[in-house]
C-alpha cells in the first residue's frame, strides 16, 4: 500500500480500523481521507462511488466518513493525473 501523495510504501494492515489522525510518516499527509478510500473515484460525480456518503469537499483532508474503507490499490495518483491530462487534452487549441 502506498501514500496517495508521495507514493511511500506504508506498513498498514487494511483489515484494521485506521485512526482519524493517521499520517504518512514521510510527507505527513492525512491517510484517513477520500484519496485513500476504496470508494474514491475521480471519474464520477462527487468523486465517490458510495451514493449514501455525505459530500466531502477536501478529498486530501482527514474526515469522519462512515463508509471509509482503506484502499488496497496503489494507482490513485496515476489515475487522478490521467483524468486531469485527458481533460486538458480536450481543451487544447
Amino acid at each position: 500500500m502506498k501514500c496517495y501523495s508521495c507514493q511511500t510504501e506504508l506498513d498498514i494492515n487494511p483489515r484494521l480500523k485506521m485512526s482519524k489522525d493517521e499520517e504518512c510518516p514521510k510527507c505527513r499527509h492525512d491517510l484517513r481521507c477520500c484519496r485513500m478510500c476504496d470508494f474514491y473515484d475521480p471519474k464520477i460525480y462527487n468523486e465517490c462511488r458510495e451514493t449514501s456518503a455525505e459530500r466531502v469537499v477536501h478529498k486530501e483532508k482527514k474526515n469522519f466518513c462512515d463508509y471509509f474503507i482503506l484502499t488496497t490499490q496503489t494507482q490513485r495518483t496515476a489515475d487522478a493525473n490521467s483524468v486531469i491530462d485527458a481533460a486538458k487534452s480536450l481543451f487544447k487549441n
